[in-house]
């Protein structure tokens, strides 16, 4: 997968190295169901097309600039990870748009010019409530207008679960309430943090303790103890994580019957549930195989 950053004003020379392409649109955190019936539509299109399969998305969080808006500074997705969630689902060209205060006084009309249209995109596909342009001024009707017949543009409906709209928002909402049970509807599995293991230690023969370093900008559920499973060296392991209050980069997780000497290395927590009480979690140890 190419990933170009896009700084603004855009380098001539990217415009004028661009290909003909199907671009999907969106900030994608998380990139939870809804998400990815964006993605997959536009790969269709591009796969019948034959031209390019592109995601542009933006960073950081328009929120970090737009100062009338909630502030969004941590991430369902932080930027590297999104970009490997992108690269499995067979993105070509990554576009990543710095979302600084010059582009967000960009006018609707400007960003289709130079960032669509200037990127030689023929097929936009993008969410139903997706909006660009100065204060959001431009949505997927007004870029019918904008295209002026040059790009064709595809609008994905929205995706519900209960009548719920699936969303970065309504995930976020569920990881403050530490809800993470609920996560898997909306993200197609567990929420899930990506770290490298950099120390471990053993309280006795069935207990292994983990230091783990994490993306900073990692959105943790609320303060709690959580049951987790954990991928480490392709193996599957039960085990326990307290949540702090605050994300400083490193925590450490309590595996559950394991004897493990792994001191580096990628890992991937995965959480199952918050924890109520010790009988649920003996219960939870006694049915979990390690695979």
């Amino acid at each position: 997968m190419e990933v170009v950053n896009l700084n603004h004003p855009l380098d001539l020379t990217v415009s004028l190295n661009s290909e003909p392409c199907v671009m999907a649109l969106g900030f994608f955190d998380g990139v939870h169901k809804g998400h990815r019936k964006i993605i997959e539509t536009a790969k269709e299109i591009a796969k019948k097309e034959k031209i390019k399969f592109t995601v542009m998305t933006f960073f950081p969080h328009p929120s970090n600039v737009i100062s009338k808006t909630k502030k969004i500074d941590c991430y369902l997705s932080p930027l590297p990870v999104k970009k490997e969630i992108f690269k499995s689902l067979g993105i070509e060209k990554l576009f990543i748009v710095n979302f600084n205060t010059d582009f967000s006084k960009f006018c609707h009309q400007q960003f289709i010019e130079q960032y669509i249209v200037g990127l030689k995109c023929q097929h936009v596909v993008a969410g139903f409530d997706f909006t660009y342009g100065y204060k959001g001024q431009g949505n997927m009707n007004q870029m019918v207008v904008d295209s002026n017949g040059r790009f064709d543009v595809t609008t994905v409906s929205k995706l519900e679960h209960n009548h719920e709209k699936i969303s970065s928002t309504a995930i976020r909402e569920m990881l403050m309430t530490g809800e993470v049970q609920k996560i898997p509807m909306y993200l197609e599995n567990h929420y899930s943090i990506k770290g490298k293991v950099i120390h471990n230690y053993h309280i006795n023969h069935n207990e292994t303790v983990l230091t783990i370093t994490i993306d900073h900008s990692y959105h943790l559920p609320k303060k709690g103890l959580y049951k987790i499973t954990v991928e480490l060296d392709n193996s599957i392991f039960a085990g326990t994580f307290h949540v702090p209050i605050h994300n400083t980069g490193t925590i450490e997780v309590h595996l559950l019957k394991s004897n493990i000497n792994y001191d580096e290395g990628n890992i991937t927590l995965y959480f199952i549930e918050q924890k109520l009480g010790d009988s649920q979690i003996e219960e939870y140890e006694s049915m979990f195989i390690v695979k």
